[in-house]
């Protein structure tokens, strides 16, 4: 019996109504671990080329990681996979919470949707039996609602994913919804869902994961532990009182002098734990890490401190009513909210993240933190991604602004800087698709498109996928991340960027190459080095904010979960086989390098005129062929050569994408073989 995984994916054919159990050889986790990795595998295998994204040949996966489930540290996540409709590539949405360890716990390390159904439809899954019902009821109910709704017909304990109206109504910028409000948000995968008529998965897992090695299991648990241990209450205390007190203050100068300063484990852990992402907030928009109006303006000028630091801090957890953490996470960085106010109801919600007082706020110049806040909160019901959301309520500003887009076209409603009413008409009507939202539910992108008159400008994304709210011209390195991964406009995709931040803590011993901020020829090897850690990462299924608390023993808690002793090359190679798989996904997609390019005004053409990044252009260029020449991958074709394919035993991505090759094919690995 397998350790650590359970061997098995689930196989659901909606428009036949038939389901199918397959087992995996013990191989393909050794290569792919699980989690997308194993996604990225199935995928490129069982999908033909060419298939409609919205159509019944997509495949919308669900994977929990390969810890997972498994009670090691910071392991709730679990990734959806499919082919992106937003950017016409691969695909992957991220989450916590506990439905992926819900669904490990069911027996499966995947469960694969095809087809089609035939009217809106909901499945259990529950002690070994997949089953289907009709949501026809639940259609059209925001996806707390269809959650509650869900766990009162089956069981408390039960765990739903689910989408939203947004989702229902094939917007290409929603997600899918879990724990009343964590989305896995990102390249359209809830309009995915939405095509197939799914609302809803819900499921109740019985089975325990088995662990391989329990003494290298307490070990690497222990190991974290360390680095999470409470302080002692005076220390804490003193601790309160100035991280309180300090950053407001200091936040300022901080930002301006534009200071990347490693911050100790203890102070990111107390920041987490009590505000959240959000936290500096103030610091990000005057340093220029957050950009301003639509990413044409300068914080210190056109959103300054004053403003800044009411949407920051402090100012965040007002509303809280209690902390809450996802499965086996030590760190609580989430917090359960409400708001009275009648213009801002929220009766129970989720805290705002640092993108959404970024996006909805600063970048928007509203510094309304209830607002901001409700605005949050929509997204979460509806299932929009609040990135893309908020990206897209900017370029609706821009438009207004320029006499684009006409108050017929809004309802009445003027879309002005600053009118925190316009950013909640705006979500509103995205969400139903009425007025000017039918235009944007679909991105800044196929907007631009629809409006003309030289939108394009300043329609900020990549490949069709918005940008996050962190600025190149300030941490250079975003720029090749948000560029060059096989889903564009990802901050958390990995990347030299955690270098320039001065914020890494590698799992695995490997020599990092030393990177200049502002020299952008020679980072192509660390920026595919941390690209290549940060699929593992994914794979396995830990947190995004694990590598900011401490150095966790990746290979310690392997070894406890599968009873692997994987080397860092080891690991290495593993993280290099899912990225050059993910690419190579594209490429049979037709999709090139030159296809996505980032706005000029995020590589600063023209730079900035004022602000800790004037002046400053970005050679984006020069950091993505870099990039591209460590990854071994043909700059112009997007193709990964034939020799790595082959030595990485990526045969049939080999065979895909050039066709009658005569490299032979790499050694399988006997049994007991490590990647």
């Amino acid at each position: 019996m397998p350790k650590g995984f359970m061997g098995k994916v689930l196989w659901v054919d909606l428009t036949a109504r038939e389901v199918v159990e397959e087992t995996l050889p013990d191989l393909i986790y050794r290569q792919f671990l699980g989690g997308y990795g194993l996604g990225a595998k199935l995928l490129f295998d069982r999908m033909a080329p060419g298939a409609d994204p919205l159509g019944p040949d997509n495949i919308l996966g669900f994977f929990p990681g390969l810890l997972t489930g498994t009670g090691t540290p910071f392991s709730g996540r679990f990734s959806v996979v499919c082919k992106s409709p937003l950017t016409g590539g691969w695909g992957d949405a991220n989450c916590g919470g506990f439905f992926g360890p819900e669904l490990r716990r069911c027996g499966y390390d995947g469960l694969l949707v095809t087809g089609s159904a035939a009217e809106p439809t909901y499945l259990t899954l529950h002690k070994g039996k997949l089953e289907f019902h009709s949501a026809a009821d639940l259609w059209g109910k925001n996806a707390p609602e269809a959650e509650e709704e869900l766990k009162h017909r089956h069981g408390a304990n039960w765990q739903v994913a689910t989408i939203g109206p947004a989702g229902e109504n094939l917007s290409l910028i929603s997600g899918i919804v879990n724990d009343r409000g964590r989305l896995a948000a990102r390249s359209g995968v809830g309009a995915v869902m939405g095509s197939k008529q799914l609302k809803a998965i819900a499921c109740r897992g019985h089975l325990p994961v088995a662990k391989a090695d329990i003494e290298a299991f307490k070990a690497s648990t222990q190991a974290v532990m360390d680095q999470m241990k409470p302080m002692e209450p005076e220390v804490k205390g003193l601790l309160d009182k100035i991280l309180v007190t300090v950053p407001p203050m200091a936040a300022k100068w901080i930002g301006r002098l534009g200071l990347h300063i490693k911050i100790p484990h203890p102070t990111i852990v107390w920041s987490m734990a009590n505000q959240g992402t959000p936290s500096l907030l103030a610091a990000s928009t005057e340093s220029g890490d957050t950009p301003i109006k639509n990413w044409r303006g300068v914080g210190m000028r056109d959103f300054p401190y004053e403003q800044a630091k009411q949407i920051s801090d402090v100012q965040v957890t007002q509303f809280n009513t209690g902390f809450y953490a996802c499965s086996a996470c030590p760190l609580h960085c989430g917090a359960e909210i409400r708001m009275d106010d009648p213009e801002f109801l929220v009766r129970e919600g989720h805290r705002v993240e640092y993108e959404s007082v970024a996006g909805l706020g600063a970048n928007l110049l509203i510094d309304n933190i209830k607002a901001i806040q409700h605005g949050h909160h929509l997204c979460n019901e509806y299932g929009l991604d609040v990135i893309s959301t908020a990206a897209v309520v900017a370029f609706a500003f821009e438009c207004y602004e320029r006499g684009l887009i006409t108050q017929d076209q809004t309802g009445g409603i003027p879309l002005v800087w600053g009118d925190y009413r316009a950013m909640l008409a705006l979500i509103e009507m995205i969400a139903r698709r009425r007025l000017i939202g039918a235009v944007l539910a679909d991105g800044v992108k196929r907007a631009a498109e629809a409006i003309g008159q030289g939108a394009e400008a300043f329609a900020i994304h990549a490949g069709g996928q918005e940008l996050p709210f962190h600025d190149p011209r300030c941490t250079p390195s975003f720029a090749t991340t948000y560029l060059t991964d096989p889903t564009p406009g990802r901050h958390t995709a990995g990347g030299a960027h955690a270098l320039e931040l001065a914020y890494v803590n590698l799992p695995f011993p490997v020599d990092v190459p030393k990177v200049g901020r502002n020299n952008f020829a020679g980072k192509g090897p660390a920026h595919a080095l941390m690209t290549k850690t940060k699929q593992v990462q994914m794979a396995v299924g830990l947190c995004e904010f694990s590598d900011h608390v401490g150095t966790l023993p990746y290979q310690l808690m392997i070894k406890g979960a599968c009873g692997w002793d994987l080397s860092a090359d080891d690991l290495l190679t593993i993280g290099d086989r899912i990225q050059t798989l993910r690419h190579a996904f594209n490429a049979r997609e037709g999709i090139r390098p030159a296809d996505w390019q980032l706005p000029d005004r995020v590589l600063g053409r023209p730079p900035l005129e004022a602000g800790p990044t004037r002046g400053v252009t970005v050679d984006v260029d020069t950091m993505a062929r870099g990039y591209f020449e460590a990854m071994e991958i043909d700059p112009g074709t997007g193709f990964p050569s034939v020799a790595k394919l082959r030595a990485l035993g990526l045969d049939t991505a080999a065979d895909a994408l050039y066709p009658g090759t005569r490299v032979p094919p790499a050694r399988e690995l006997a049994a007991g073989e490590h990647a």
